[in-house]
């Protein structure tokens, strides 16, 4: 928008470097409510629900993006999204309920679903796989709130469902999933001096993971509870992490040198 004066009072304008204001609007919509992806959908694919994200004004709302049956070969970075909030999240979600009528993949060796700093996210009832990607999923650059739930991971030997790193990746819950192979089924680590807190694990399946079915470093404040655990060598390993409850855990160690169920170093808790 571009204004200007003439003739002020009847009279030659004499400094007209003045006489302008220059006013940059962007007209853009919010995206809000339910939205298909798929081939007949929406969006015919989830990079391309995610850029219009990125590319209007963000939400104003719940979104739900119901993915139609088939496999997404793809690689997908999420990062900030604005509207984003504790009442105004964004869901991927198979259109039919049944986690293996959506498969998300990738032939990229880094990871399959980025959250970079992302919130309020929650993927539901879907299936991730690669044989490739060192991680399936990444939490990175305090992506918190987020949910995952009733989803099938399968990591390729050496790689791990989901990791997180570094910084303060808090408050995400890992509910009635089904994690498969690889090293790590849940990878969750904070560097010093930062700690991720009020991690929720709960409910889920894992079997079975080379290493660690579940590892947490520096995560305060975890809930651990009702999993059915398969490990070769260590089935929750918790370091440096301090006031987390584990409960009501199944934990099975197979293979031909298993060492640990549960390992605990460096840590306070109250109940374990």
């Amino acid at each position: 928008i571009k204004v200007w004066t003439s003739d002020p009072n009847v009279t030659i304008d004499e400094l007209a470097l003045n006489d302008t204001l220059v006013y940059k609007v962007r007209a853009c919509e919010y995206l809000e409510g339910t939205y298909t992806i798929g081939s007949s959908g929406d969006f015919s694919t989830i990079n391309e629900a995610v850029d219009s994200l990125s590319n209007m004004c963000g939400i104003n709302g719940d979104v739900f993006f119901n993915i139609q049956p088939g496999t997404y070969n793809d690689q997908v970075m999420i990062s900030d999204i604005t509207g984003l909030s504790k009442t105004a999240t964004i869901t991927f979600q198979s259109s039919s309920g049944d986690s293996t009528d959506v498969v998300l993949t990738t032939d990229s060796t880094d990871y399959l679903i980025y959250l970079d700093g992302t919130d309020y996210i929650t993927f539901k009832n879907i299936s991730f796989e690669s044989d490739s990607a060192i991680n399936l999923v990444v939490l990175d650059s305090g992506a918190c709130n987020n949910v995952f739930e009733g989803n099938l991971f399968s990591a390729a030997n050496g790689s791990t469902s989901i990791w997180s790193g570094s910084f303060n990746d808090s408050n995400n819950v890992f509910r009635g999933n089904h994690f498969q192979n690889g090293s790590y089924g849940l990878n969750l680590k904070a560097t010093h001096p930062n700690a991720e807190t009020s991690v929720h694990i709960i409910d889920n399946i894992f079997g079975v993971q080379g290493h660690s079915s579940i590892y947490l470093s520096r995560c305060d404040s975890a809930l651990i509870s009702g999993n059915q655990v398969r490990s070769t060598q260590y089935g929750i390993y918790i370091v440096s992490s301090n006031s987390y409850i584990t409960e009501d855990n199944q934990i099975t160690m197979q293979g031909s040198f298993p060492k640990d169920g549960v390992r605990i170093t460096n840590c306070m808790s109250d109940t374990t």
